[in-house]
């Protein structure tokens, strides 16, 4: 090879070396951090949604230890034992246990607070006898982090701690109930519990009003959850005592 040819050859090698170590365009940069900004966003997503999830099976954890101790105190006390220990508080709703987070702002401790769009607020009460019978059967501790529903049915917002139970009598009410077509009660017991989004599967046997009429409300089982609006998922666990 010729001196000329030799530094043709040179020349070429040098300005393929160039032409591929060139750096990248304002457009290919453009592409990569939209591309990196995509990425970034599904793993922040999925991340929350297994977030959320773990939260929920903490929820349904607690509400199966309460079940194991109502158990345990029918199994030591006869059935229907635990019927005039709910019966204690005239409300329509009260807290299970105590070790929850305090969600009323007042003095009062309470497992579920609400705000209604006219300024009012609601809380709800702890029923001590109920956790005073269900702890001499088991420990348990309220592995429920807080749920928010928000702007639904002439209400801003409830903020719910912990499971509650939630007692109507035919006295208080003038309704009849019946679950799945069974015989009428004078009484239905509900646990209701919270999770976090819409649309959630309970994890549980839970139940739903299906209809009712002036004198008498159905529940129907069998439904992956009981309620589900204002970013939360409702679910009702029917006692039958």
């Amino acid at each position: 090879m010729s001196l000329h040819q030799s530094a043709h050859a040179k020349i070429e090698v040098m300005h393929f070396i160039k032409s591929r170590t060139r750096g990248f365009t304002i457009v290919e940069l453009l592409i990569v951090v939209v591309v990196i900004a995509i990425l970034a966003s599904i793993v922040i997503v999925a991340y929350n949604g297994i977030q959320q999830k773990a939260r929920n099976t903490a929820r349904v954890q607690t509400v199966v230890a309460i079940q194991k101790s109502m158990l345990l105190y029918e199994a030591d006390n006869g059935k229907g034992s635990l019927y005039p220990i709910l019966m204690t508080i005239n409300s329509n709703a009260q807290c299970i246990g105590r070790d929850y987070d305090d969600v009323d702002p007042s003095s009062t401790h309470s497992c579920r607070y609400a705000v209604y769009d006219n300024g009012t607020t609601d809380t709800t009460p702890i029923n001590q006898p109920l956790y005073d019978a269900l702890r001499t059967e088991a420990q348990y501790r309220m592995n429920y982090t807080p749920v928010v529903q928000r702007n639904f049915l002439g209400v801003t917002s409830i903020t719910s701690s912990a499971p509650f139970i939630t007692p109507n009598k035919f006295t208080d009410t003038g309704k009849r109930y019946t679950l799945d077509g069974g015989p009428l009660k004078d009484y239905y017991i509900l646990m209701s519990y919270r999770l976090e989004g819409t649309d959630q599967n309970c994890q549980l046997p839970v139940v739903r009003q299906t209809s009712q009429t002036a004198t008498q409300a159905n529940f129907t089982s069998g439904f992956p959850y009981s309620v589900t609006y204002g970013g939360a998922t409702e679910c009702w666990i029917w006692l039958d005592w």
